[in-house]
């Protein structure tokens, strides 16, 4: 028995492993996302990450979050199937594929604008703010805004309709040991990287 518990902890262990790899692979994707269209947008390169290494982990955690909580849309069905006996608003939202569309967007557009909302006050708090829209329409406290919650919100439906799918497939191929090998090698200058960045500003009041 305790060879089989074993087991499993090693496989759920891998598979966290795994989500981490693929959080970071996102994180670097959402940095060159923003480098590129701030490049585009005002002619200028600037590095738009809190961390010195090229990643922005509000991506990567935004969306394996939404991943664990809700999966893909296509699993949506699943997880409201054993409400659609008692309402035909659960039924009409499992058997019809664009109201589970529209119902994972407004999901993943709450969760993206919470996790951009807690993240802003975490990077203010701090004293080094990495975006502010203020000047945008709709906006709290300059840290969320009804237009980008929207785009982040649409952004990531259509990543996880077309995307996900084969990044995690790729990556599960990866066997448990390399999984677990990497992601500890991939976290040790992730994690040095975040406290001496922290730990400057705490000092210095200015980012490093």
């Amino acid at each position: 028995m305790s060879h089989i518990k074993k087991r499993r902890a090693h496989s759920a262990l891998g598979k966290a492993a795994r989500l981490f790899l693929i959080a970071l692979f996102i994180s670097f994707g959402g940095w060159c996302f923003e480098v590129v269209g701030r490049a585009l947008v005002y002619r200028q390169i600037a590095d738009r990450g809190f961390l010195s290494l090229p990643l922005c982990p509000i991506y990567g955690i935004s969306i394996v979050l939404i991943y664990l909580l809700v999966g893909v849309p296509s699993r949506l069905s699943g997880l409201i199937g054993g409400r659609v006996a008692r309402s035909k608003v659960w039924r009409f939202m499992a058997e019809n594929k664009y109201a589970r569309i529209i119902s994972y967007f407004a999901f993943v557009t709450f969760v993206s604008t919470a996790v951009e909302l807690l993240t802003g006050l975490l990077a203010r708090s701090l004293g080094a703010p990495l975006w502010n829209y203020s000047e945008r329409a709709f906006n709290l406290l300059g840290i969320i805004c009804l237009g980008y919650s929207l785009l982040w919100g649409a952004l990531i439906t259509l990543f996880m309709c077309f995307l996900w799918g084969p990044i995690y497939l790729l990556v599960s191929k990866l066997p448990n040991d390399a999984s677990i090998a990497l992601s500890v090698w991939a976290a040790i200058p992730v994690s040095l990287d975040f406290f001496i960045n922290v730990l400057y500003l705490l000092v210095t009041g200015q980012r490093l």
